[in-house]
């Protein structure tokens, strides 16, 4: 997406191993440990498509996962509606993705270690971490310097 970096850190999210990280369309974050292809993602979600945070641009449409690609770990995929697989993305989507992303990712850290599965997992209940409209709130100090 642009400037915004997009990938996890070597630890992860929760200081275990990086796991993929899908925000879906209505803003809740999940995360999928390997082995998982996209297939396995939208079969919950059939009205979507995922695709790589790092594959989108300005102007141009999202790029889908074949369903066999499998989703690495530490990077970011969004989970978005079938309506939108031929949409060009403007300048102010690409924002509006990067709020959400920001959002979730700030919403599972608040609230502690985020919910993960793996391939095996695929058939149990997807849950969620974080709610598209939950309040971001910084955490804000300042770091004494002695010198």
């Amino acid at each position: 997406m642009g400037n915004c970096v997009t990938s996890v850190q070597e630890q992860g999210l929760a200081g275990c191993r990086p796991a993929a990280i899908v925000i879906s369309h209505d803003g809740g974050l999940l995360e999928f440990r390997p082995p998982t292809t996209a297939a396995q993602v939208v079969a919950r979600n059939p009205d979507c498509f995922l695709c790589c945070a790092e594959s989108m641009r300005v102007d141009s449409p999202a790029v889908r996962l074949g369903p066999r690609e499998p989703l690495e770990s530490g990077q970011m995929y969004f989970l978005l509606p079938l309506c939108r697989l031929t949409y060009r993305f403007t300048l102010a989507d690409m924002c509006e993705l990067a709020v959400r992303a920001s959002s979730a990712l700030g919403s599972g850290c608040e609230w502690g270690a985020p919910v993960t599965w793996s391939a095996g997992d695929v058939g149990l209940p997807v849950g969620k971490v974080g709610a598209g409209a939950a309040a971001f709130k910084p955490i804000l100090g300042t770091i004494d310097e002695a010198f």
